[in-house]
């Protein structure tokens, strides 16, 4: 089963994230065999080259690969797709217009407006027919809820927008767009994350969001609470830990001199 199909079944599916594009990093956290990876684009300065490398990655071992771009920009999407990205991950949605474009230039026509190439995402035109006639269903949308603006439109931005695969959380942003930035556990961002998950399940809509220090514990919760598309920490967040602990360690060492 892909991951498209997963999502729209709601099953439980699994990634993790990169934000550093070290691709001996990457290919650890793969062979954990997640459902699949999301690469940061927004909030990194991995390039399209190193991106193009991680999707390779992806591809040799059968993984989704999404990367999350800084914006709704048709330049860069088309080149990811291209490189055989599994689909996008797209920040900061805040309403329809922004999904229609979105879908624009993903899918291609009738439903979208993407442009037909020769690409390394259908080997150079050795799989271009089998690409570009299964790619509308295969291909995943996955969009980001990270403001109140946001929230408040919810149930506009996803009614009739069809091609959503998922909604992913943003809780820092979210924090932040209420005056918060931050306090991630302040009532006011768990009702406003409550809001967005309410409706995502009465209308049987996948939502992930990313648990940053991933227990077995903190994870059934999160599936309790009705998300299935979860992320499990990073390669950032887990260096910056071990560089936590080590200098606990090492204070502690020098202490005793």
């Amino acid at each position: 089963m892909d991951l498209k199909t997963k999502l729209r079944k709601r099953k439980t599916v699994f990634g993790s994230w990169t934000s550093t594009g070290n691709e001996d990093i990457v290919e650890l956290f793969l062979h954990s065999k997640f459902d699949y990876l999301g690469i940061d684009l927004e909030h990194s300065a991995i390039s399209l080259e190193k991106t193009k490398q991680i999707i390779s990655l992806c591809e040799k071992y059968k993984t989704s690969c999404l990367p999350r771009v800084p914006n709704i920009d048709e330049g860069l999407i088309k080149r990811l797709l291209d490189a055989g990205a599994s689909g996008i991950i797209a920040p900061n949605i805040e309403s329809e217009s922004d999904v229609k474009r979105l879908v624009e230039i993903v899918k291609y026509p009738p439903v979208g407006k993407r442009g037909y190439g020769i690409s390394k995402a259908h080997a150079y035109g050795k799989k271009f027919t089998e690409y570009t006639k299964t790619w509308n269903k295969k291909s995943v949308i996955a969009i980001q809820i990270e403001s109140l603006k946001a929230v408040n439109n919810f149930q506009k931005i996803i009614f009739n927008n069809k091609e959503i695969d998922t909604v992913m959380i943003g809780p820092y942003d979210l924090s932040g767009s209420l005056g918060i930035p931050g306090k991630l556990n302040d009532k006011r961002v768990l009702r406003a994350s409550q809001n967005v998950l309410d409706v995502c399940k009465k209308n049987k809509m996948s939502i992930g969001i990313h648990d940053i220090k991933p227990t077995k514990k903190s994870v059934l919760k999160l599936i309790k609470l009705g998300y299935n598309f979860i992320t499990l920490s990073s390669d950032i967040f887990l260096l910056s830990d071990w560089t936590n602990e080590i200098s606990e360690i090492l204070t502690s060492f020098r202490k005793r001199k």
